[in-house]
């Protein structure tokens, strides 16, 4: 946990369980200037139902909408902006995360709109209908939008119709047939304490502070902690080739590789690290050959994904049908030149260090690495053991990493555009 035996980052976690089961983690970081206020729940989209794809999603629309202390939604935005707080929620594949960002002082306050929102929602069919209509809207424009339904295209050949592979945002059809009941259930099979996970960074709260509002909301709609679910296998069989066609001038991409859910420490280091080497900036080895040199396109995004049963490394990019072949030529020899050894990974490691220290600036960073790690694995990931991790790793376990996954059957390719045909994906070959 040292570097030159001195401590990195500075960052002091602890953590307890709530008399009525709830995990809670606590960070402290020397002069940031920053506290967040959040809730992690295991229930992301893998939980829906094939008939009602998108569940999860309205629910997270629906939560805080009308609560017991704010009956109406307006109230509660009226004290979000007199307090100068920043309040938004997400849903991802496995988990939805709820959180508010204030000054230190605010943290009472915080921590009582947070677990108001969460415990005491309480959604009438006239809220369910106009947030349906809401939902629908924004599921029909991202997928007009090639370059995020890219995404959900992609999980759908990692994974089919079964688990991750289910549409996080539904469609009309499905987003219809959710009836209240269908709310009430989600709420009562995935807000229990086995499932939910409190993360503070810089609060002001003592443990008893955040014991007694934690407890005091959450025993007005439950106190069974004995509902802990185990991880919904993944289908295996996943598509090589997943298309859609339509007319548009460049076609959009997703290469993705299937990996493990990578729980330990080095793994995960290193599924990060080559992602960032091949795909991240200007000194990435996918910008370097496709844009500096042979400007076939305009930039190569990576996104590693970690999850509880499984997981992927993905690259996106948007190339014009002429330059999709040799597109495509390229990245499969740059992947393949780290499978020969042919790679300089030590220049990159200083970039990807000095990444990782700017990141701890952004709170939402911050968040993301500590929540999910917690609610996933009841312990934070530690930033100085990770940063030695990627410190110390070698070119051999960067070559033994890409040849492990980085293989024909373990790569899903889907592309949305035009006049799409297997052949022209020939070029990709993996050794």
């Amino acid at each position: 946990m040292y570097i030159c035996g001195v401590k990195k980052f500075h960052h002091v976690t602890s953590k307890f369980i709530t008399k009525n089961g709830f995990n809670v983690l606590n960070i402290e970081i020397a002069n940031y200037p920053i506290s967040t206020t959040s809730v992690w729940i295991n229930a992301g989209s893998k939980e829906d139902s094939i008939e009602n794809q998108g569940l999860s999603h309205l629910f997270e629309h629906l939560l805080f909408t009308k609560t017991e202390k704010y009956p109406n939604r307006q109230q509660r935005l009226e004290i979000v902006e007199s307090n100068g707080f920043y309040y938004n929620a997400l849903t991802t594949l496995q988990y939805q995360h709820y959180f508010y960002v204030h000054t230190f002082k605010k943290s009472k306050l915080a921590l009582e709109m947070l677990c108001d929102g969460v415990f005491s929602t309480s959604v009438d069919q006239e809220m369910l209908d106009v947030e349906k209509k809401v939902v629908i809207a924004e599921e029909s424009e991202n997928r007009q939008d090639p370059s995020s339904y890219v995404w959900t295209l992609s999980n759908k050949g990692l994974w089919g119709t079964h688990s991750l592979g289910k549409d996080l945002y539904g469609n009309s059809k499905t987003v219809t047939s959710i009836n209240l009941s269908d709310f009430k259930t989600f709420q009562s099979q995935n807000f229990h304490p086995e499932n939910m996970c409190f993360v503070f960074i810089n609060t002001a709260l003592s443990r008893d502070d955040q014991e007694k509002i934690i407890g005091g909301f959450s025993s007005k709609i439950f106190i069974d902690n004995k509902h802990s679910k185990p991880p919904k296998k993944v289908n295996k069989s996943f598509e090589k080739l997943t298309f859609e066609e339509r007319d548009q001038e460049s076609h959009q991409l997703a290469i993705s590789f299937l990996t493990k859910s990578m729980t330990d420490e080095k793994q995960r280091a290193i599924a990060e690290l080559v992602a960032s080497y091949l795909s991240s900036g200007w000194t990435s080895k996918f910008v370097q050959k496709l844009r500096v040199e042979n400007s076939l396109l305009y930039w190569v995004y990576p996104e590693v994904a970690l999850l509880d049963t499984a997981g992927y490394i993905r690259f996106y990019l948007s190339v014009l049908p002429k330059n999709l072949k040799e597109t495509l030529k390229t990245i499969s020899q740059e992947i393949n030149k780290i499978k020969k050894g042919e790679i300089e990974i030590q220049s990159h490691i200083s970039k990807f260090l000095g990444e990782l220290e700017r990141n701890t600036i952004d709170f939402s960073w911050l968040m993301q690495w500590y929540g999910h790690s917690y609610l996933s694995l009841k312990k934070p990931h530690n930033l100085n053991e990770f940063y030695e991790c990627i410190s110390a790793t070698t070119n051999q376990e960067i070559i033994s990493f890409v040849k492990e996954y980085f293989i024909t059957e373990k790569l899903n390719i889907t592309c949305i555009g035009k006049n799409l045909k297997p052949s022209s994906f020939s070029t990709f070959q993996l050794q």
